[in-house]
């Protein structure tokens, strides 16, 4: 039989040959379907706490150091302070949530004295009961190391935007231009900071 005729069939028949083998050999016997879904609701409220408290820090630093007119022309420099600034002060407090995240997605053990948790909630409590306050702070300094992604990429955008606002005179930004700055910004950051 000639199985060059067969290629997409038999594609897809490994592909799924390869899911019912990950999904069998792995996830079901450890945690279930659940465990896919292990530390879901610290992650969506990570990040959304995240990203809001990073935009509210850099909006108010920007807005006590400078007046109006500075706010328009701000350097790539002030810029990069400032979201530095902004990513340590939030990295510094939502890292209680990241570990709690790591936490609930890698509680899959078999080992029966493991701590378990049943939610966020109560990773926070055990955790804070059997370990402390200084549990919530491992693993600090990789994520302090990650600022400069975010720094560079957030500064390289905010910087092409004021590129494109003072010739143009406009505050309006297309949806293009918006994904254009978004992909050049992200491309910006992952190239220069990519061994982090």
């Amino acid at each position: 039989m000639n199985y060059s005729l067969f290629p997409p069939i038999l594609s897809t028949i490994q592909y799924h040959q390869f899911i019912a083998g990950l999904f069998g050999g792995i996830i079901s016997p450890i945690r279930g379907l659940q465990g896919l879904y292990g530390g879901v609701t610290s992650n969506v409220v990570g990040n959304g706490i995240s990203l809001g408290l990073y935009l509210f820090i850099y909006n108010t630093i920007i807005v006590l150091n400078n007046d109006q007119d500075k706010i328009k022309n701000l350097t790539f420099y002030y810029r990069t302070i400032y979201s530095t600034t902004a990513g340590l002060l939030t990295i510094i407090l939502t890292n209680p949530m990241w570990v709690i995240k790591t936490r609930m997605c890698l509680q899959y053990s078999n080992n029966k004295t493991a701590i378990t948790y049943n939610n966020m909630f109560d990773a926070f409590r055990k955790t804070y009961q059997s370990e402390g306050i200084t549990a919530f702070y491992k693993c600090l300094t990789p994520g302090l190391v990650g600022i400069f992604h975010g720094t560079i990429q957030f500064s390289s955008y905010e910087q092409m935007k004021s590129f494109y606002v003072n010739p143009f005179h406009t505050t309006y930004f297309l949806t293009s231009v918006v994904f254009t700055f978004s992909a050049l910004s992200k491309f910006i950051a992952a190239t220069s900071t990519y061994p982090t």
